[in-house]
């Protein structure tokens, strides 16, 4: 009958995702089990030069930069250098008030006559980079920084192997909206993935609010202007050039959630978009020796869930309704196809009363919202509608 075969058909595609995640997740949680810290070299302190771009960013730069020379890691070996996409309010004066007031500060600007986005602005800023810092380090106006935030992500280029280090998100804990308990949920989950690919390889997937690389594997790289998730495009830069990129938790940083559900869902369909297009590029890693366990089973991965996925969740959800309508109009019991529904909406009310805060309805909720975030951006970029410039969203909560 054929709402058997669609039924065959919607449960063997849900079986491949469910397996390639799952059982992804479940080898990642065996080697976080079993890693044993390796210590860095904590007088390691190389010149470092840290790039803050900004655009319209007024209410956050004199906070931003008050909280980078509060750092632990010594203020006369860091280089600040502000690029500004061309802002429309007070950042630019905000910032050179700055360094007159602090006069110590080693600081630099650039300013852009025009807001080309936030790739270009990258690339500008690397081009511009004092020659004798040997790391680079990227972080948004809007994220706030640990004290130790910077030298734990130095240390971790003491050792020669390491080319690029990401920091560790943490949402503000004042944030107590049901957005940010999803959000919580999808952090925990691929920062585990990041925290276990780091074991195995590298992990490719970098937040511009706390990324570093070393600059002699980068001095003379660009990234695409045109596809943005530039700080994952220079993660998997350094990676091609034979170099490690890993997530150093112990480098905390944190980023307010953005103040409207509708601004949030843009946020990350931009990113969304991004790193379906940056998987896509790359593709020719794949499976190739020369990049080890990266090419043969990170990036494959990556690529399944950010390129293929989303396909085949859509592809499972219009079988799946196929399948039941066929089944209602051939006859069968209605009440059937009722019963996983029920059972899902079970499990959610039962996790109403647990005081967890990880819940496995908000992992599945923000799986599935993902998965058509992901879907989203790569239609738009398929129908000519690039994200690629840099979105300003406001954020629920100052820095501080």
């Amino acid at each position: 009958m054929l709402w058997e075969i669609l039924t065959l058909v919607t449960v063997a595609l849900t079986g491949i995702v469910f397996i390639l995640y799952i059982g992804y997740y479940l080898y990642i949680l065996r080697l976080l089990k079993n890693k044993s810290k390796q210590h860095t070299n904590m007088d390691f302190k190389p010149r470092i030069t840290v790039i803050v771009p900004t655009y319209n960013d007024a209410g956050t730069i004199n906070n931003k930069l008050s909280n980078l020379i509060e750092q632990t890691y010594p203020t006369n070996l860091m280089e600040i250098l502000l690029i500004d996409s061309n802002s429309k309010d007070e950042t630019v004066s905000i910032a050179k008030n700055f360094a007159l007031v602090h006069p110590e500060v080693n600081m630099r600007m650039i300013v852009e006559d025009e807001r080309r986005g936030k790739s270009v602005a990258v690339n500008k800023a690397l081009s511009a980079i004092d020659q004798q810092s040997e790391i680079v380090i990227m972080t948004d106006a809007n994220a706030f920084l640990n004290k130790d935030a910077l030298q734990k992500t130095v240390e971790c280029f003491s050792f020669p192997k390491i080319g690029a280090v990401v920091g560790r998100q943490i949402i503000p804990t004042n944030d107590q909206s049901n957005e940010a308990a999803a959000e919580t949920a999808y952090l925990s989950f691929y920062q585990k993935m990041r925290g276990g690919e780091s074991i195995i390889d590298s992990t490719p997937i970098f937040d511009g609010e706390l990324s570093a690389y070393r600059t002699s594997i980068t001095k003379d790289k660009r990234i695409r202007e045109n596809l943005n998730a530039d700080d994952s495009q220079l993660a998997v830069i350094v990676r091609r050039q034979g170099y490690k990129a890993i997530m150093e938790a112990e480098a905390i940083f944190y980023e307010p959630l953005p103040t409207n559900r509708r601004s949030l869902r843009m946020q990350k369909v931009r990113r969304g978009q991004g790193l379906s297009r940056l998987f896509w590029y790359n593709k020719d890693m794949m499976f190739k020796a020369a990049y080890g366990k990266f090419g043969s089973i990170i990036l494959p991965i990556n690529f399944f869930m950010h390129v293929l996925s989303p396909f085949l969740l859509l592809s499972i959800i219009i079988l799946g309704v196929l399948s039941v309508s066929t089944y209602i109009l051939q006859g069968g019991n209605p009440i059937l196809p009722l019963l996983p529904a029920g059972t899902a909406f079970l499990i959610w009310l039962i996790e109403q009363f647990l005081s967890t805060k990880t819940k496995i309805s908000n992992i599945g909720l923000t799986f599935v919202q993902y998965q058509f975030i992901l879907l989203e951006g790569i239609i738009r970029y398929l129908t000519g509608n690039s994200l690629h410039k840099w979105q300003k969203v406001q954020r629920k909560t100052e820095l501080g």
